[in-house]
Order: structure tokens, then sequence, then C-alpha cells
């Protein structure tokens, strides 16, 4: 936000200084006046790129900058060509918006109103030298870019229009992102990166009038993880909980939700499945974790889980599912741990 309102400034003061000083004194100053034009679209650019966590490459900009402002004042101030002046101010407001173009092209936004800043860029650089060879065609005689103060200023009040369309998208898109992130440090557990309990009353909410389907609810416990912790400390603990979070993150669906519902206990909630494949999944997952073992300082460690496994089909019959499930996760653990416990008549 800092890097775009010091851009709207960098070009405003620029554009006002060339508006209200004379011919004369703005020709002995027109690179250093350019220099700052351009460093506002650099920063405008850089701005850009921030938004899309996508790093700004500054000696190349520092250089565009540099390389314009002094071929601007040689058109300027000694040959006095104004078309090759223009053509000079367009191409490199280009090149500075553009001075990363394939990783531009390639970068995946996150957020759609980020990918319309992306083209909305693409937009800006065509308009800008689109309007460039417009007016050095109708400059190819003596006549000055006064004679075409109709032109230009439509084609000013144009890129305004452009500008206030970028500045809305920047803004809104930065609102988003705030949004976003106050989303996920509501709804997502900040050790694992996995769902909490708020996100899952969230999910139970929004299931409540949607058509019956079974689902499963698997409980999965991590065996033994107190004597982990106090053997190897709450370091390890915490390594102990990310490493099976992603074990528990790669067996599942993209429509499954895995949460993290306090210390070493997790949720895991699997849509529309059958009782075979919700066994089969349980297993996969125990079997993961098992085979899976723990880096740590050297040391190969080997962690197991528990699980155990209802199903409901109504949001209201969720409460008993996860109390049934909980109960069969206890058989397990009672019963040796490192195994997958269901109602015996769904065998």
């Amino acid at each position: 936000m800092a890097s775009y309102s010091l851009a709207l400034i960098c070009v405003g003061f620029s554009l006002l200084l060339q508006t209200v000083l004379t011919e004369d004194f703005l020709e002995i100053v027109l690179g250093p006046l350019f220099a700052i034009y351009f460093l506002g679209c650099a920063l405008h650019i850089y701005a850009i790129h921030e938004r899309l966590h996508l790093p700004a490459r500054w000696p190349v900009l520092i250089s565009l900058i540099f390389l314009g402002s002094i071929a601007i004042f040689y058109f300027s101030a000694i040959e006095h060509q104004q078309v090759y002046s223009l053509l000079v101010t367009s191409f490199t407001t280009a090149a500075i918006f553009l001075h990363r173009p394939i990783a531009l092209w390639q970068h995946r936004a996150k957020l759609k109103i980020d990918r319309a800043l992306k083209v909305l860029i693409l937009v800006v650089v065509f308009f800008i030298i689109m309007r460039a060879v417009l007016f050095s065609f109708l400059m190819q005689g003596d006549d000055p870019l006064s004679s075409y103060d109709g032109l230009w200023a439509f084609t000013q009040l144009l890129r305004l229009l452009v500008d206030i369309i970028f500045l809305s998208l920047f803004f809104n898109g930065a609102f988003q992102e705030v949004v976003v992130r106050l989303s996920q440090e509501r709804n997502y557990d900040p050790l694992t990166g996995l769902l909490n309990r708020r996100a899952l009353e969230q999910y139970l909410t929004k299931i409540k009038n949607q058509p019956s389907t079974q689902k499963a609810v698997l409980i999965a416990d991590l065996d033994h993880f107190k004597q982990v912790n106090d053997q190897y400390g709450h370091t390890f603990g915490d390594l102990a909980l990310q490493h099976v979070s992603q074990i528990f993150q790669q067996n599942i669906r993209s429509s499954d939700k895995v949460i993290r519902m306090g210390g070493e206990e997790f949720l895991i909630l699997l849509d529309q499945c059958p009782h075979a494949k919700a066994l089969q999944i349980a297993e996969r997952i125990r079997s993961s974790v098992e085979n899976m073992p723990l880096q740590y300082r050297g040391q190969c460690i080997h962690l197991t889980i528990s699980v155990g496994v209802s199903f409901f089909k109504q949001s209201d019959e969720f409460e008993h599912a996860y109390n049934q499930a909980d109960e069969l996760l206890y058989q397990a653990k009672n019963q040796g741990r490192n195994r997958v416990h269901f109602q015996p008549n769904l065998a």
C-alpha cells in the first residue's frame, strides 16, 4: 500500500510540474522530472508485484529509469524531437510495467481480482504503445504535440479512467487478501495448517440444508503422544503433529476435510463415502503413519495412530456419530493401539 501511494505521488508531482513550468525552464529539468515519473511507474509495478507475491527486479527498473530519463533529455533539450521524446516515454513506461513478462505470465494468482490486475497491466501497456504510435504518425510533419491538444486530452482521460480502475482493483485486492488472511487465522490451526473447530462448525452449518449423503467420521489419535513429548521434547511433539497432518492430507480426497480438534486428536470427514471406502481410507492412513517414520536429529522415530470410524447423513446426526467414533477410538487404544475400529455390522 505504501509503495502504491508513493507511486501516485511521484507520477502526480511529475505531471503537475510539467503543466505549470515554463517551456524554457522545463527543457532544463525535463530529465529529472521524467526520472521521477518513471520512478512512480516503477513503484506502481513494484506494488502490483508485491500484491502478487512476485519479486520485482530493481536493478532492471533503475536501469530503465536512468536510460529513459537521459534519452528524453537528449531528444527534448538538445535535438528538440518531440516524436522521439514521446516514443521514448511510452516504450520506457511499457518496459517498466513488463520488466518481468515471463514470470508475470506464468504466475498463478490466487484471487480473481489479482488475475484481473495482471490483465489490466497488459491493457495499460497496449494503450501506452498504441497512443505513442498514433501520435508519432500524426506528428510526421513539423506539427508540435500542442496541435493535437484535444486528442491528447481525450487519450489522457482514457488513461486516467484505466488508472482509476487499476486503483480500485488494487485496493479491493488488498482488502480481499486481508479478509482471506483473517479467515485463515480464524479457521485454521496455526501449527498444522489444518482446519480447526470453528471451521468444523461452519461446515456443519453449511451442509444443514443439503440433500442427505453418507459421510464418514474418522477420529484419529496419536498413540503414546505424552510419552513421545516427555522423551524427545515439545519441539519434536510439534514436528510429529505436523508430520501426521501431512500424511492425513495426502491420503484423502479433495472433497474431504481434516480438522485438528486439539492436542493429538484429529477429525477426518469423508464426504459421500460408502462404508467400504471409508474403512479403506482409514486403514491406508493408519498404515502410512506406521510406515513413514519421522526423521529427527539423525533418528528414525516410528509413530502410530488409532482410529475410530462412524457414519452420519444429516448435520444433526454428527454429534452422535462423533461420540460413537470417539468410543470406537478408545476401544482401539484399549485393545493394543495402532488399529482401526468400526461398528462390527459394517465389516
